[in-house]
This record gives structure tokens, sequence and C-alpha cells, in this order.
């Protein structure tokens, strides 16, 4: 799998019902951590870092390409912004929680 479409489903796991702005913070609070907290980190290494996202599998992943939902698109979309450097965030937040679904 690349890394625009790894990328893209851990944005999906975690806020693919959250709307637009929801899926936009997930990928603020990737950048964020990558770039403001304290030592330069890959996008990749922040995002695939254990216990910090939702990490979907392969055939998950696979299936929401398949799919082809606007929801995906947003999220490949972020993905590639993120990747190729041109997602800069509105905010510094480095994380986030929905107290709907925080246990």
């Amino acid at each position: 799998m690349t890394r625009a479409l790894i990328l893209a489903g851990i944005i999906m796991a975690e806020a693919g019902g959250e709307g637009r702005m929801g899926r936009t913070f997930v990928a603020a609070t990737i950048h964020n951590r990558a770039t403001t907290l304290g030592k330069q980190r890959g996008i990749m290494e922040v995002a695939t870092e254990p216990n910090q996202y939702a990490a979907p599998s392969q055939e998950r992943v696979i299936q929401w390409a398949l799919d082809g939902s606007p929801e995906w698109a947003h999220c490949l979309m972020l993905a590639s912004r993120l990747l190729s450097g041109t997602l800069l965030p509105e905010t510094t937040i480095t994380h986030f929680y929905n107290p709907k679904t925080a246990k």
C-alpha cells in the first residue's frame, strides 16, 4: 500500500464519520505533532506510532478506496497534502477527542 493510502486510511478510521472538520482536525494533529512537539519527525512516523491513531486493516483501506465515497476522497486529499507539505493547519492542536466516543 502507498503512504497516501495508509495515511488516508488512518484519517478515515479516526474521523470518517465526523464530517470535513473532524477529518481536517485529525490531519492537523498529525502535521502538528510532526512539526511542533520539540523534534522534527516524519508524517508517517507520527501517524503510525503505536497507540496514537487508529490502524485500519489493509482490507478495510482497500474497500474504502474501491467504494470511492466523498469522505474517502477528502481523506485521500488530506493525506496527499500532508505528504507533499502543502497542508498548513490553521490550528496548533496536537490532540483531540470526541466526548461522545471517548472511553
